[in-house]
């Protein structure tokens, strides 16, 4: 072995090392480690061989103090793995907190979740080990726990919900039908149905149906009550993924669907591109509706919706407005692959600017979560970030379970705090849906 194969190998060993540390890597073999240190020292894998001028002059025991230093931590690693003790969970940071919470009462993946009006939150739909799930869960944030709502709603992920203003929570879209061999969701095709959630009887029952098909759309709820539905993908090519131009308004009193015009262009994902690439909707001071997002294809990028006159436009100038009222908005206007980009919207100049290109860690989940004015949550697959846009103050802390975390149903709540329910372990040899919860709680 030669000098420069040693030196490369000191240099990949210590990089990944120091890579665990750091948290970057998906996971770490010190068994391996310590057989890759074995096989580089000795063409046979014998460590003795370090030591034979042979192969390798005896001075380079000497001179390489930080080879064996590394070696060293990799067998001490090996011994800890032996032994099954795990890696210490981070202490809480200074604003920011994970709680692992109970167990949904079903494993999922690729679910849905919405918070509601008592603090808590419901769960719905998503996948197990191999069929479409049609039922639901509400958590309970004094107890901490879940419970089985009755009633059913089979959508397979992609679908939204949106709490109204009497409490109820309206659940629309989805997949049709959907496999879930490793929790890999794959859709054929989307569905028209909508649903609704009663509190008060913890019931879900079927209420109408979308005028499109849709999944991976935005819903708001807008000043007079109703729900503006937009974009997404739908039913406009072979396989079921066409992003769409196309918006409607559910009204409440009356439990119905109505198309309220078309933007200028698509707003929806397209296959192989994650969830920040979906549409967003941000309600204005005057009660219109700014929508952003949706793979760049050319077109504005971004419209407002009118819900008194129910025409969209570009967005102008609003003379009431001061540059006290800017909102957050999540797009994808910096048009990266794997970042979601929040802006600052002043409605007074209708202008944007840049507040955080946040870029997660891995392509799984990537989804950013605008908790109030002036604070977000970047979720990825390795660990969940809040960031304070008026300090920049930032905290991060990763997931509870070991590897990966992916296709969990998230929520923002009442309180502020991101609730991560089911989704899959990467580090599952199975990749079985899980049923762990988990939650993120902001501080001052």
């Amino acid at each position: 072995m030669t000098m420069t194969d040693l030196d490369r190998f000191e240099g990949q060993l210590e990089a990944r090392l120091l890579a665990h540390v750091e948290g970057s890597v998906r996971s770490f073999d010190p068994l391996r480690l310590s057989r890759e240190a074995a096989t580089a020292a000795g063409r046979r894998g014998r460590i003795g061989r370090l030591l034979d001028d042979r192969v390798v002059p005896s001075r380079l025991v000497l001179a390489r103090p930080v080879l064996l230093l590394l070696l060293m931590l990799a067998l001490v690693g090996a011994t800890v793995a032996l032994v099954g003790s795990r890696v210490l969970e981070p202490s809480p940071g200074p604003f920011l907190e994970r709680r692992v919470l109970g167990s949904l009462v079903s494993p999922r993946c690729g679910g849905t979740a919405v918070g509601l009006a008592d603090g808590g939150a419901l769960v719905v739909g998503g996948s197990d080990d191999d069929s479409l799930m049609a039922t639901g869960e509400r958590y309970d944030a004094v107890t901490g726990t879940f419970r089985r709502v009755t009633g059913t709603a089979p959508v397979g992920g992609g679908s939204s919900a949106t709490l109204l203003s009497d409490g109820r929570v309206l659940i629309t879209g989805g997949r049709a039908v959907m496999w879930a061999e490793a929790c890999q969701e794959r859709e054929r095709g989307t569905i028209d149905d909508a649903y609704m959630l009663d509190p008060t009887s913890d019931r879900i029952e079927p209420v109408g149906s979308l005028t499109t098909a849709r999944l991976g759309h935005a819903s708001i709820l807008l000043d007079d009550g109703r729900v503006l539905i937009v974009g997404g993908k739908g039913a406009t090519s072979e396989n079921g993924t066409g992003p769409l131009d196309s918006a409607e308004v559910f009204d409440p009193t009356t439990g119905t669907f109505r198309p309220t015009g078309s933007m200028a262009r698509t707003r929806g994902a397209v296959a192989g591109l994650s969830e920040h690439h979906e549409p967003h909707a941000a309600r204005l001071p005057d009660g219109r509706v700014l929508v952003t997002g949706g793979v760049d294809e050319g077109g504005p990028y971004a419209e407002v919706y009118d819900p008194v006159t129910e025409i969209w436009s570009l967005p102008s100038p609003d003379p009431a407005a001061t540059a006290a009222d800017r909102i957050l908005v999540h797009g994808a206007r910096c048009g990266a692959l794997h970042a979601s980009c929040i802006d600052w919207f002043d409605p007074s100049t209708a202008t944007f600017s840049h507040a955080w290109v946040a870029t997660p860690w891995t392509d799984h989940q990537g989804q950013v979560f605008v908790i109030d004015g002036s604070r977000a949550f970047l979720v990825d697959g390795q660990r969940v970030t809040m960031r304070d846009l008026d300090s920049g103050e930032e905290a991060a802390i990763p997931w509870a379970s070991e590897g990966f975390r992916r296709w969990s149903a998230l929520a923002v709540l009442e309180d502020g705090s991101l609730l991560a329910a089911g989704g899959n372990l990467a580090s599952d040899d199975d990749n079985a849906p899980t049923a762990q919860v988990e939650r993120f709680i902001p501080g001052d």
